[in-house]
Formats: structure tokens, C-alpha cells, sequence
């Protein structure tokens, strides 16, 4: 019994630092000299990736999103500027 209390206490303990993490993403509109970003943000709104919406497609690889950009670039297409949107995967 002692053994199965340490085991489920182990688990729980573990259960608390393996959580899913949420991801966000934002439209940033530039100006006439500035261009458009896109921010990537975690569940607590550290920035993850900062990039150029030009050059989306080399920001997503480089923050390890490859296989999602074909969803994430239908997503910016829809959403507006300045409006966080949580990324459904």
C-alpha cells in the first residue's frame, strides 16, 4: 500500500509539470515602412516567435511548427489584424 501511495504521489507530482501547452498567434498590421508580423505566443503569453508575415513560412519551421503551416496560414488568412486566436492544435 505504501508503495502504490508513493507511486500515485510520483504521478500526481509529474501530472502537475506535463500539462498541454496552448499556443496563440497574432496579426500585427505594419505601417508604410514597416511590414506585417506575426507573433507566436505559449499558454502564458511568452513570445516564442516573432516574424515577418513575408516570410511565415521560414518563422514556422524555425519555432519546430513544419508540419502545421499549411493549417496555421489558412488561420491567418481568416483572422483579423491585432486579435489573438488560440491555435486548435
Amino acid at each position: 500500500m505504501k508503495k502504490l501511495r508513493e507511486f500515485l504521489g510520483f504521478f500526481y507530482f509529474c501530472s502537475e509539470f506535463i500539462k498541454p501547452i496552448s499556443m496563440y498567434i497574432l496579426k500585427v498590421k505594419g505601417s508604410a515602412r514597416i511590414p506585417d508580423y506575426i507573433q507566436v505566443r505559449d499558454s502564458k503569453f511568452t513570445l516564442i516567435a516573432y516574424f515577418s508575415a513575408e516570410h511565415k513560412k521560414q518563422g514556422l519551421q524555425q519555432c519546430g511548427l513544419t508540419e502545421k503551416i499549411s493549417d496555421i496560414e489558412k488561420i491567418l488568412a481568416e483572422i483579423p489584424y491585432g486579435k489573438i486566436y488560440k491555435l486548435p492544435f
